[in-house]
């Protein structure tokens, strides 16, 4: 998971709207797309940034939530501690 940016960034793609055999999940989406903008990676751009706010826009507030909360541990996992 840790440095394959790119695939973090076509999974929530996929996740989004429904691609490459994975049924549509937009909390998932919403999850690694915060992820990816957690990541610090040099690529992450303001598209990143749009894409999230877009992606996490269509979840009630409940299931943005727990996105947001499964993305700090996700990154957390993959990253390590924020510094």
């Amino acid at each position: 998971m840790k440095g394959d940016f790119l695939s973090q960034r076509n999974l929530s793609y996929c996740l989004q709207s429904g691609c490459l055999g994975l049924e549509r999940d937009r909390v998932k989406a919403c999850m690694w797309r915060k992820v990816i903008v957690l990541s610090g990676e040099r690529h992450v751009t303001d598209l990143d940034t749009a894409n999230l706010d877009y992606v996490c826009a269509k979840l009630s507030t409940a299931e943005r939530d727990a996105a947001m909360r499964q993305a700090d541990a996700l990154a957390r996992q993959i990253y390590g501690p924020r510094r």
